[in-house]
């Protein structure tokens, strides 16, 4: 994070120094100058230490802070103590200051792949999220609907995953999201689709909890973006609900077309 747009402006620096010469006298400056080399030390460690060893707790409350001011209502609370550098911190606020924070979600129509126009813009997001965080990875699951003939639920909840793909990397009319071929493939290759067929849909439509249960319960489908933040995938952005416990992706089709598709309610 050296380059100079992760660099404050020199006026917010004199502010800054400004401020501490009101708290401390004439010797602000000397001050600060060490505290600045401190704040690097403690805030950006080096990089061959594990993230969660080298974690100063200066950083770490720097962080849960920002995140509880970002976040009031606690929904996010688990990520306090996941996130764990700057970095993530930084994707965490970019994130949150979009639609994806509130829903992110992309409906489909029924036995359809193609994106809705009405996504476009929310599409458009994710994009720019990776363009501007290059060491990011986006996961795509893909749902269809529970109506859909035993037979093609994995092949065609992929199908959906991958449409997203193409459209996150090629140019369209109304404004075209990447600038060039060399984007094109630096996208193309940090999107990760992974197709459940029906069966979290079946799970949705059950679970009262669940922002889609009744589109899930009309038996449309949809494809999920979630920020990956670990590079071990071990932390998403937003975390996975519940319905994905001891569920598999990309299984084959009797697998993936097995279980109760009753409407028997769950809590």
């Amino acid at each position: 994070m050296d380059d100079i747009n992760n660099i404050l402006h020199d006026n917010a620096i004199v502010s800054i120094g400004e401020y501490v010469g009101k708290l401390y006298g004439p010797e602000a400056y000397v001050k600060f100058a060490q505290t600045c080399k401190r704040l690097n030390r403690l805030l950006l460690p080096a990089e061959t230490e594990s993230s969660l060893s080298s974690q100063h707790p200066i950083l770490k409350e720097i962080i849960r802070c920002r995140i509880d001011y970002i976040d009031p209502k606690r929904t996010l609370w688990k990520l306090r103590d996941s996130v764990t550098t700057l970095e993530e911190l930084a994707v965490f606020e970019t994130w949150a200051k979009t639609p994806l924070y509130e829903d992110n979600f992309i409906p489909f129509p029924y036995a359809s792949v193609e994106i809705p126009e009405d996504m476009h813009e929310k599409i458009a997001v994710i994009t720019s999220i990776m363009e501007r965080f290059p060491s990011i990875t986006i996961r795509l699951d893909s749902h269809c609907g529970t109506i859909a003939p035993n037979s093609v639920p994995s092949s065609f909840s992929r199908s959906r995953g991958e449409s997203m793909r193409m459209f996150l990397t090629h140019d369209h009319d109304d404004g075209g999201f990447i600038r060039n071929i060399s984007s094109v493939r630096n996208i193309s290759s940090r999107v990760e689709v992974t197709g459940w067929g029906k069966t979290v849909a079946q799970k949705a439509a059950r679970c009262h909890s669940h922002p889609l249960r009744n589109l899930a319960r009309e038996g449309r489908g949809w494809v999920e973006v979630s920020i990956v933040l670990h590079n071990t995938h071990s932390l998403l952005l937003p975390p996975r609900h519940d319905v994905y416990n001891n569920v598999e992706g990309d299984l084959d089709e009797d697998e993936m077309s097995s279980g109760d598709e009753s409407w028997t309610d769950e809590s």
